[in-house]
């Protein structure tokens, strides 16, 4: 075959060559311009998107059944829990109630409570140092089945002293197992009562009798410090397992006593410049 070209090639004729050339080159450019800049992030963002709505859809489902849940909860019941596990393991160190119960034992055990002591910096905050350390270890069960709190608990250290016959101070060390709030008997040191013995709170003499002895004991009140930060609202809600309900059926027969329990401590003349 044989391609004749023309002798005399026009500006028109060169023209028309060129648009059959680069229509075809620009519309190639076009469409990839298109692609790449519009179609193709279009299309991520879509998935993105629905991804996002997937995920809020499944966050969603979540939040009702934790809704479900709380609905479900007997507000009434919480509270009773809440106010029993305060009085176990208080959130602060509760000096007062620790007195109140070891008073209440003292009077139930027919023994007299003397001395009563607090390492410094006992009552300052978590932070401190003394005797109100965390304990890195959990309280050991003991023979009537109590329980160690699932997370870390910090203690109080105090010094008592108790005045009795031997099987009240002996009943009133082993109810110090079955009392609240919780505490550990960390060590204790017997010896025969003498007449110097200050007694602060007697229920047979206000003096010692020859056959009682006197037991220094050191305590170790434990406390567990509120949180500081709630979880996410996307976090699920923890029910009490088996074993912690079982803990706290436990604490149910654990004695708690009233504030009215608690030491007499003499207040003294109202009026010191009154006449005898």
């Amino acid at each position: 075959m044989k391609i004749e070209f023309p002798s005399q090639i026009s500006f028109r004729h060169l023209l028309q060559i060129k648009k059959y050339v680069y229509f075809p080159l620009i519309t190639l450019v076009v469409v990839s311009a298109l692609l790449v800049f519009v179609i193709i992030p279009t299309f991520r963002n879509l998935t993105l998107l629905r991804s996002e709505i997937s995920r809020r859809k499944e966050i969603q489902r979540g939040l009702e059944m934790k809704i479900e849940i709380l609905r479900g909860l007997d507000e009434a019941r919480l509270l009773e829990q809440v106010e029993t596990l305060e009085k176990a393991i208080p959130s602060r160190k509760d000096v007062f109630l620790l007195l109140t119960s070891l008073n209440g034992l003292a009077s139930q055990t027919g023994v007299a409570l003397g001395s009563f002591s607090l390492s410094p910096g006992s009552l300052a905050t978590g932070a401190a140092t003394g005797s109100a350390t965390s304990q890195p270890d959990r309280p050991a069960e003991t023979g009537s089945g109590r329980a160690a709190a699932s997370s870390q608990l910090a203690s109080i250290e105090v010094g008592i002293e108790v005045l009795g016959p031997f099987e009240g101070v002996q009943m009133f060390l082993s109810g110090l197992e079955h009392v609240v709030p919780l505490m550990r008997l960390t060590s204790v040191d017997l010896a025969p009562a003498t007449l110097e013995t200050p007694v602060f709170a007697s229920t047979s003499s206000a003096f010692p009798l020859v056959s009682d002895i006197t037991a220094n004991a050191i305590l170790g009140m434990f406390y567990a410090p509120l949180p500081t930060e709630l979880g996410a609202v996307t976090d699920p809600i923890e029910t009490p397992s088996e074993t912690e309900q079982g803990v706290y059926e436990q604490l149910l027969s654990f004695t708690s006593f009233p504030a009215s329990s608690s030491a007499n401590i003499p207040t003294g003349r109202e009026d010191v410049f009154a006449p005898f």
